[in-house]
């Protein structure tokens, strides 16, 4: 920035923001990590539970059943895409579809 007499007074607010907002996110930063132990603690607690359950009752399989997992980039699937071009490429798609189709029909399509 210019040295200017403004640019210089917007720097001294913007250093007095910092220092203000600094505080507020070490308050944030501190409940998140108490929280985080109070889940962790939770966790273990549950994962006790869950082995004196499993050691008493049914014996538990260490193999996980895995689901066939679809393909998630199909033939005409794109999940990055916004579903308004996903409906415009299908309209552009359908129509190149009925042009080779009449081609076809007509003679002049040589595949």
């Amino acid at each position: 920035m210019a040295r200017s007499s403004h640019s210089k007074h917007l720097k001294r607010l913007h250093a007095i923001k910092r220092v203000r907002y600094a505080k507020k996110e070490l308050e944030r930063l501190k409940s998140v990590l108490e929280k985080a132990k109070q889940d962790e603690k939770e966790m273990e607690a549950l994962s006790k539970i869950a082995d004196l359950v499993t050691k008493k009752g049914e014996k538990e399989d260490s193999t996980m059943e895995v689901e066939a997992k679809k393909n998630v980039k199909g033939p005409h699937n794109y999940p990055w895409k916004n579903p308004k071009k996903l409906k415009k490429m299908e309209k552009i798609r359908r129509k190149e579809k009925l042009r080779a189709n009449k081609k076809k029909k007509s003679g002049q399509w040589l595949p």
